[in-house]
This record gives C-alpha cells, sequence and structure tokens, in this order.
C-alpha cells in the first residue's frame, strides 16, 4: 500500500508538472500570439502615417489655389459668364454656397431680365434699340471685368433687387 502511495503521488507529482509545463507552454504561446499582434499593430500604425503623409502630399499638389480676395478662378470664371444672358443661371445652380457666384448670378438675371423686357419696346425707333443694347453691353462688360478682378459691382438700382432675391 505504501507503494501504491508513493506511486500515487509521484504520478500525481509527474500531473503537475506536465499541468505546469503546458500551462508555461500556454503561456509562452500567448505571448508570442501577443507579440505578433504588436508588431501587426506596429505596421498597420506606419502604413497609417505612411497613407497619411501621402494624402497631405496629395492634398497640397491638388490644392485649390484663392487669391486674395478669397475666390477661386472658377467662381471668378463663372461669375462672369454669369452675365452672358440666359448663362446667369450657371453660377446659381453651380455654386450656391458661394455669395460672390450668388450675387452676380442674380445680378446678372435681373439684367438678362430688363434686357429682354426693353428687347420689346425699342422695337418702336432704332435709336432706342441701339442705345438698349449698348447699354446693355457696357453694363455686362463692367460686370465681367469687376468679375474677373474679384470685385462685386453694384449696378445702381439692380443691386437692390439682387439684395431682395432669395432662392433659399
Amino acid at each position: 500500500m505504501a507503494e501504491e502511495k508513493s506511486e500515487t503521488v509521484s504520478e500525481h507529482q509527474e500531473k503537475v508538472e506536465q499541468s505546469q509545463a503546458d500551462h508555461e507552454s500556454g503561456m509562452t504561446e500567448k505571448k508570442e500570439a501577443k507579440k505578433d499582434i504588436a508588431e501587426k499593430v506596429a505596421k498597420k500604425v506606419k502604413e497609417g502615417k505612411e497613407i497619411e503623409k501621402a494624402n497631405a502630399k496629395l492634398v497640397d499638389e491638388n490644392e485649390i489655389k484663392k487669391d486674395a480676395s478669397g475666390l477661386t478662378g472658377g467662381e471668378k470664371t463663372l461669375s462672369a459668364v454669369g452675365y452672358i444672358l440666359f448663362f446667369c443661371i450657371l453660377p446659381l445652380v453651380l455654386k450656391p454656397k458661394s455669395d460672390f457666384c450668388q450675387f452676380n448670378g442674380k445680378q446678372g438675371m435681373i439684367l438678362c431680365i430688363i434686357f429682354i423686357c426693353l428687347f420689346w419696346v425699342k422695337w418702336f425707333h432704332w435709336a432706342l434699340d441701339v442705345l438698349v443694347t449698348l447699354g446693355y453691353i457696357i453694363l455686362v462688360i463692367l460686370c465681367i471685368i469687376n468679375c474677373i478682378e474679384g470685385k462685386i459691382f453694384r449696378v445702381p438700382g439692380i443691386a437692390k433687387l439682387v439684395d431682395k432675391l432669395n432662392f433659399d
């Protein structure tokens, strides 16, 4: 019986030692797994930083250049085109958040409406026809020049109507 107990104790010790060895190997595996995960995370972080740098470089290269007035060339050009008869709709539709484009589009629209109304009246006399057309062309040229320079040219009388127009 003593022999059985000693075998049982030695078997028990072997089992305990095996359990400890298994536990230690499991811990080693866990440590290795954690180390692998940490390496993968570090690699992904590094890749993320490289992507951020590349994006920043692309933004710098593709950034829309604004001049001193804070307007892009596209806003100026679109506003200038808005003074050519029915093209007044373009700045209103394409740049709804640009105050510059909205003002010039509205002013171009009012000038266009006035010109069309006077177009029907001017048929009565050739001199009136010449004056109305010449006046319209001069106003449009002044407005276009100011748009290209990034300035707002407020046509007297018409600018008050533009201020009252609200397309929201």
